[in-house]
């Protein structure tokens, strides 16, 4: 029926008219039409960088959502060239990538509201953290191989602390100092 009537996406003009054999009759016969110019937009995906923090063994844990209303294609999880991929940056140096169909095989991220973590390369020697304050930087989808409803919001950069502070000695002194009248 009319009820399940959709339109594709893109521009389409749409005509009304009733009482179109004039059986009712009105004052004015001639303004029964109603024409307007619509434009269907699909329901797009958002990919975006939740969150990145660290576990108590200090990896870093990466958090990916879909924030959009459409879901991610099939083709974003690929492993196969062109590739959906998350890269990694400490500082302003890049620091590891992985493909979306490696960070999330499940394909958590597909439909909207869908978000997944994953243990940015726990066994690799070459990205582990030292102790210390780190700036880290996640894009997802840096190459916008996924259309998204909003190309602008693909990227997180975190300050992380990876180690214990010191705490401060009774009287609140810093760290290799006495306190006072001790």
């Amino acid at each position: 029926g009319a009820a399940n009537l959709r339109l594709t996406p893109g521009a389409h003009t749409l005509k009304l008219t009733v009482d179109n054999n004039n059986t009712v009759k009105e004052s004015n016969e001639t303004n029964n039409t109603l024409e307007r110019q619509v434009t269907c937009r699909p329901r797009l995906p958002d990919l975006v960088v939740r969150d990145i923090q660290l576990n108590a063994q200090c990896q870093i844990v990466v958090t990916l959502a879909n924030i959009g209303a459409g879901p991610v294609p099939d083709d974003a999880f690929s492993l196969n060239p062109p590739r959906t991929s998350i890269q990694m940056y400490k500082g302003d140096q890049p620091w590891g990538g992985i493909v979306l169909g490696g960070f999330d095989p499940g394909k958590q991220v597909k439909n909207p509201g869908g978000s997944a973590q994953h243990v940015w390369f726990p066994g690799a020697a070459n990205l582990k953290l030292g102790p210390g304050v780190h700036t880290l930087k996640v894009d997802v989808d840096g190459s916008n191989h996924v259309t998204e409803s909003n190309e602008g919001n693909n990227s997180l950069t975190r300050r992380v602390t990876c180690g214990r502070t010191p705490p401060p000695l009774p009287g609140g002194a810093a760290p290799g100092t006495v306190a006072p009248g001790r």
